[in-house]
């Protein structure tokens, strides 16, 4: 999740965790056929099965346009327009000897997109 500090300075804990809420609750309708967890305080990791490890690269793609149009979706709370970044990596037995190395990997695409995110509306800043 991007900017939960943000939410909690500004609007108070209570709404940092609807936030929280929010967005998991969008992953797990998004990655619905797949166990999700929180493993921070902003983090959630999505280990992918079945229908939705298959379909995974337009399961990114529509939680990207999802968590884009609902950031910017100015008739919600700030707290409500949350915004989040994604990653996603798959095991490769050449490559990754510990579970540690694929989780490494989703979270160096993450920071991918979320530089995109950052470029994206520092772009969009500069035309408004």
């Amino acid at each position: 999740m991007n900017d939960l500090k943000g939410i909690n300075d500004t609007y108070g804990h209570e709404k940092g965790d609807m936030a929280i809420t929010t967005l998991c609750a969008q992953v797990c309708r998004i990655f619905k056929y797949s166990p999700v967890y929180r493993i921070g305080g902003d983090e959630f990791v999505v280990i992918l099965e079945n229908t939705d490890y298959e379909n995974r690269d337009i399961l990114v793609e529509a939680f990207k346009e999802e968590t884009k149009e609902i950031s910017q979706d100015n008739s919600l709370s700030p707290w409500e327009r949350v915004s989040a970044a994604i990653g996603c990596a798959i095991f490769d037995p050449a490559r990754d000897k510990q579970v540690s190395s694929v989780f490494k990997r989703a979270d160096e695409a993450m920071y991918v997109n979320k530089r995109e995110i950052k470029g994206a509306s520092q772009d969009k800043s500069k035309t408004d």
